[in-house]
C-alpha cells in the first residue's frame, strides 16, 4: 500500500518497525498517538491504517478473504488483488452519461452500445469452454469496439479510448472462471442499505444532511426555508407532508 502511494518518506519511517502483531482500534489509536507516529500527517497515517487492514486481510486474519476481487472502477479498490476484474455494467454506464446532441452521434452511439453488449454476450458464452480460437475472438471484438476506427463524435471515442486502457481488467473474467462479469449481486446485496441512509437522511456531514434534505423537499414540493424555519423554531413535529404546496 505504501509503496503504491510512492511515498519515500513513510518507507524510511517504517524501517525497523515491521511486527506480526494484531491491533484492534484502541491499540492503533494508542500506537498513533506515540511521538514518533504524530510527525506523520493525517493523511499519512490513513495511509498506513489502510496497509495494515490490507495486511491482515490478506493473511486471512480477518477471516475468509479470497483469491480475487470483482468491483467498479473506483480506486480504493486498487491493490487488494493482482487478480482484479472490473465490472462491465458499470463501465458502459460511462456512455449512457454521453449525450448525443445530433441524429449522427446518436446513431454512433447506439452502434457503439449495441456491440459493446454484444461483446459482453461473446465473453459470457466462451469462458466456460474457453480455448485459443475463442481467446483470439474475444480480444479482436474487444479491439473493434474499443480500440478500433474512430467514430468521429469525440466524447464517445474519448471514452472508448479510457476503456481500452483498462482491457486487463475489464478481460479478467475471461481467464479467470471465479470472477463475474459484473458485481451487480454485491450491488443488490447493499441496496437496502443504502435506500435507508437516502430515506433517513442518515450522513456523514452535516452538508451531507443539508443536500438531501433540500433535494426531498424538492422532490415533495415543499418550501425549504420555510422547514428549515419549522425545525429551528422547535417544532420538529411538523411533517413534510404538510407545508406541501397547495395546487
Amino acid at each position: 500500500m505504501i509503496a503504491t502511494k510512492n511515498s519515500v518518506k513513510l518507507r524510511e519511517f517504517l524501517t525497523g518497525k515491521k511486527s506480526d502483531k494484531l491491533y484492534n482500534d484502541a491499540e492503533l489509536k494508542k500506537l498513533f498517538g506515540e511521538d514518533d507516529f504524530k510527525s506523520l500527517s493525517f493523511a499519512a497515517l490513513h495511509d498506513l491504517r489502510t496497509g495494515m487492514y490490507l495486511a491482515a486481510f490478506r493473511a486471512g486474519d480477518l477471516g475468509y478473504n479470497g483469491t480475487s476481487l470483482m468491483s467498479d472502477d473506483a480506486g480504493q479498490f486498487n491493490y487488494i488483488y493482482a487478480d482484479h476484474g472490473l465490472c462491465w455494467i458499470h463501465e458502459l454506464r460511462h456512455y449512457k452519461l454521453i449525450e448525443a446532441f445530433y441524429g449522427e452521434n446518436k446513431v454512433k452511439l447506439d452502434n457503439f452500445l449495441t456491440s459493446a453488449w454484444n461483446l459482453f454476450r461473446l465473453i459470457k458464452s466462451v469462458r466456460g469452454n474457453l480455448n485459443n480460437e475463442r481467446a483470439a475472438l474475444v480480444l479482436e471484438d474487444f479491439e473493434k469496439v474499443f480500440g478500433g476506427t474512430k467514430t468521429g463524435f469525440k466524447e464517445l471515442d474519448k471514452q472508448r479510448a479510457l476503456s481500452y486502457l483498462k482491457i486487463d481488467k475489464l478481460l479478467a473474467p475471461l481467464w479467470n472462471k471465479i470472477l463475474p462479469l459484473h458485481n451487480n449481486e454485491a450491488e443488490l446485496d447493499v441496496r437496502g442499505k443504502v435506500i435507508k441512509r437516502k430515506i433517513s437522511l442518515f450522513n456523514k456531514t452535516l452538508k451531507g444532511a443539508n443536500a438531501g434534505l433540500s433535494k426531498s423537499c424538492r422532490k415533495l414540493k415543499v418550501n425549504f426555508y420555510q422547514k428549515v424555519l419549522k425545525t429551528f423554531n422547535k417544532e420538529v413535529n411538523q411533517s413534510l407532508a404538510s407545508l406541501v404546496y397547495s395546487t
